[in-house]
Formats: C-alpha cells, structure tokens, sequence
C-alpha cells in the first residue's frame, strides 16, 4: 500500500485538534501573535547572551547570525499576516504550515544553537567544531526520517482511523491535559 492510496479516514485521529478547537484558524492566530514577543526574546537569548564573542568560527558566526535574523523577520510578518482574519480565513492551510514553522523556530532551532554556542566556549579548535555542528545535523536528520518512516508506516497500518490505539491514547490525554482550557482562552 502506497501513500497515495490513503484515505481521510486514515488521518482521521488527526483531525481532533482541528474538530477540538485547540488549533482553529482563529486559536493560530492568537498563537501567532504570542509567538512574535518570544521569538525576539530567543534571539536576543541567542545572539547576545550566548552568541556574543564566542570562539565558534568567525565567519560562520556572522552568517548564522545574518540566516538566523532574516528567518526571524520573516517569521515575524508572516506571523503579523497570517494573524489577520481576512487573510487566514481565505488561506487556512497556509496559515497552518506557517504556525508549525513559527513553533520549530521557537522550540527546535534556538536549542540547537544554544548547544553549538555552549559547546563553543570549550577549549576546542575550530575544526572540532565544526565537525561537531555537523554531526549534530546528521543527527537531526536522522530523527526526522525516521519519524518520517515510522509515521508513514504507522499511517499504513492504520493506526490514526478513529477508534484505533492512537485515537484512545489521544483522547484520554486531552482530557487529563489543561491546554484545551488555556487554548480556549486564548
């Protein structure tokens, strides 16, 4: 069985953040919004407490933090635009891909970068370092075709239809779990 040949009842478990509420257009929206203030707070957190002066490769330095301060940018208006109800409404899956890239950009990569500033202000040579820096994106790549392989396979087996494992597992969280409530407020 391909991909390809799936169905919306394979996908139907998730689904139940969206038929929730927790991540309806308007809940993103307020997302987006909170995610401006603490992106600019991870990038001073970055670059200026933990980046400043530090002994990984000048001039990589300099362009990871050039890279890092236009994604952030950009981030910030797209998080502006896709907040405003005239546009996520007409383009709610665009919406939807920018609120996933606005979380890994605040919960993913500045961990990342935190590791590579930390692991700078060792004693250790540039090249080391950079073998280092890396070895740690082979290793986020692995991770993610991984989950990417055992999603799909998971997916063939039909482990996300409605009454499956993963469903019950899901429910039974969300009623133990508080961020239905506080998505709600939002």
């Amino acid at each position: 069985m391909r991909l390809h040949k799936l169905e919306e009842k394979d996908f139907q478990v998730l689904r139940g953040p969206l038929e929730s509420g927790r991540q309806s257009p308007k809940a993103n929206s307020g997302t987006l919004l909170l995610a401006i203030p603490l992106a600019v707070f991870m990038y001073v957190i970055l670059y200026v407490v933990l980046g400043w002066g530090q002994d990984f490769p000048y001039l990589y330095q300099k362009q990871i933090l050039f890279v890092c301060f236009a994604i952030q940018v950009t981030m910030i208006l797209s998080s502006i635009i896709f907040a405003v109800p005239v546009v996520y409404k007409r383009n709610e899956n665009l919406q939807y891909a920018v609120f996933i890239v606005a979380s890994q950009n605040l919960f993913t990569i500045p961990s990342y970068l935190m590791t590579i500033f930390i692991a700078a202000e060792s004693n250790a040579s540039n090249s080391s370092l950079l073998i280092f820096t890396f070895i740690k994106l082979l290793l986020g790549v692995l991770v993610f075709v991984t989950t990417c392989v055992r999603f799909s396979i998971l997916l063939k087996k039909g482990q996300y239809r409605k009454g499956s494992k993963k469903d019950k597992s899901r429910v039974h969280l969300e009623k133990k779990s508080l961020i239905s409530i506080a998505s709600s407020v939002v």
